[in-house]
């Protein structure tokens, strides 16, 4: 089986989805990442300033029906990938065949915005805005779609990394 973290931009999801990976065995994938590796440019950014943004999605849709084909895999997927109909597609196939539980990291604003200061990274704006600026707007938008899709809600607000992986594999894996 697969596992899927999902959630907003500084949620946690490439750091427990590496730490699950290395305690439970099983390889990592970085969905962002290989999303980027299908195009020339650098940074995910400049694939949405040259492509914009529906092309990201459209390869966020062919990525992950190719990664699904795998099994034992920890994918970090993308904050917005849930929201692709391909994806979501993808997501609710391997469901329903037993080869994905997904694991939404639910996070409040506050601590968002907190860890978006201390966390400069390659975040495109989603809504014109700068991301620290856009959170409870994008929270309110893909909160419902990641709580409808998600198989477990794990409030990551006031935990660490470890212990929300910890939490995850003794409960969930």
């Amino acid at each position: 089986m697969n596992i899927m973290l999902i959630g907003a931009r500084a949620s946690g999801k490439s750091t427990l989805a590496r730490i699950i990976a290395d305690a439970l065995w099983r390889k990592f994938i970085d969905m962002d990442q290989v999303v980027l590796a299908q195009f020339a440019e650098e940074s995910i950014s400049e694939v949405w300033r040259v492509h914009g943004e529906p092309a990201w999605r459209d390869a966020e849709g062919r990525v992950i029906t190719e990664l699904l084909k795998a099994d034992e895999q920890i994918i970090a997927a993308g904050g917005g990938a849930p929201l692709v109909p391909a994806v979501q597609q993808a997501m609710d196939a391997a469901r329903a065949s037993g080869r994905l539980k997904v694991v939404y990291l639910a996070c409040d604003a506050v601590e968002l915005r907190r860890r978006l200061s201390t966390q400069v990274g390659d975040r495109p704006s989603l809504t014109g805005r700068p991301p620290s600026e856009e959170i409870e707007i994008v929270l309110a938008q893909r909160d419902p779609i990641y709580r409808m899709v998600a198989d477990v809600v794990l409030d990551v607000s006031r935990l660490g990394e470890r212990d929300a992986a910890d939490y995850l594999i003794r409960n969930h894996f």
